[in-house]
């Protein structure tokens, strides 16, 4: 199996958006949907629909055409029912009949929606202030792994509510710096610099045989973070990658 990447030029803002950033999101999503309406999906191409409700319902809606993903209700009654279920025994039967009453405004809804033509198709289903980017003036999305079928209004409905809209002229986040394995120095702010951290440990992760261990220590300046596996070393260009993409 082989792998690409593509680097994206741009900056995160993150807690930063300013209702000017959330006009350039929604232009990307608008670009993004008609690209994903006018694109020949290759043969063999599937994705699960984006508002299935647990892991056995994501992987029962994988299928290809939009057309055939649109059909039927959704969530569909089996996902319903296990979700309904998980609920009433993991949080509490009260939570379920809430769960239940939500369920019966979700089916309305979707149903409205879905009767409207342009408004189910391949949608980002993961745009949350980490995965959009600015350069010279235009949002740019990353990470499309969690791209699927559904309605249109679910990628900004779904994140918008994590959106954190800074008014112009607050005082920004402290910048913070980082250095990783001798790569040098990067800055930014808490959220990115927890980004950076996801990243590491999601390579270490991935050359481990069983486990990772992540282990801090703190000084009046300094705060050293090391995160190690059981398995071969992180190769510095994976690492470099992590690093490089966020700063």
């Amino acid at each position: 199996m082989s792998h690409s990447a593509l680097r994206i030029e741009g900056r995160f803002v993150d807690e930063r958006l300013t209702p000017g950033h959330l006009r350039r999101v929604g232009a990307l999503e608008a670009a993004l949907q008609l690209h994903a309406d006018g694109w020949t999906a290759p043969t063999g191409f599937a994705r699960p629909r984006l508002d299935a409700l647990t892991t056995p319902g994501k992987r029962e809606s994988v299928v290809g055409p939009a057309e055939l993903a649109a059909g039927g209700e959704h969530p569909t009654p089996p996902d319903a029912e296990r979700c309904l279920q998980l609920v009433t025994d993991l949080v509490s039967p009260t939570a379920g009949l809430v769960i239940a009453r939500a369920l019966e405004g979700v089916w309305t809804t979707t149903n409205e929606l879905g009767a409207q033509p342009g408004m189910f198709g391949l949608i980002h289903g993961d745009l949350h202030y980490e995965n959009f980017l600015f350069h010279k003036g235009t949002a740019r999305a990353i990470d499309f792994d969690d791209c699927g079928w559904g309605s249109i209004s679910t990628t900004l409905g779904s994140r918008s509510g994590s959106w954190r809209i800074a008014p112009d002229g607050i005082e920004r986040p402290a910048r913070i710096s980082i250095s990783v394995g001798g790569l040098g120095l990067c800055t930014g702010d808490a959220i990115r610099i927890r980004q950076i951290i996801r990243n590491l440990i999601r390579n270490a992760n991935r050359f481990a045989v069983s486990e990772i261990g992540v282990r801090a220590a703190l000084t009046r300046d300094l705060t050293t973070v090391e995160i190690v596996n059981d398995g071969d070393p992180v190769p510095t260009g994976v690492i470099g990658k992590a690093v490089r993409s966020l700063c």
